[in-house]
């Protein structure tokens, strides 16, 4: 699911891919996953893995997430990636 106003946005779903090398992430929703959304991720966002901060490399494929961007020319870039760990469901 996604929330959107014209300069900001939150993604919530499952990690379709990571990729380190671009710093993009997917993030998928809806039925099947079919609904995606690219964010860019950069050294000034804020990845949170449960209830520590964390690097890029937490953000693993499959896991569910919730991230806060803003949207920019070219790019949605990410503000805010949360990380639910396995056997955690963030309120849900």
């Amino acid at each position: 699911a996604w929330l959107v106003d014209a300069a900001h946005g939150e993604a919530q779903g499952w990690v379709q891919t990571a990729e380190p090398d671009t710093g993009i992430i997917r993030v998928s929703s809806g039925f099947l996953g079919l609904m995606s959304i690219a964010l860019r991720v950069t050294r000034d966002t804020l990845i949170v893995v449960g209830n520590k901060e964390g690097g890029f490399g937490d953000i693993r494929l499959g896991e569910r997430v919730v991230a806060a961007y803003d949207v920019q020319p070219g790019a949605l870039q990410a503000r805010r990636v949360e990380v639910f760990l396995p056997g955690r469901h963030g309120g849900n």
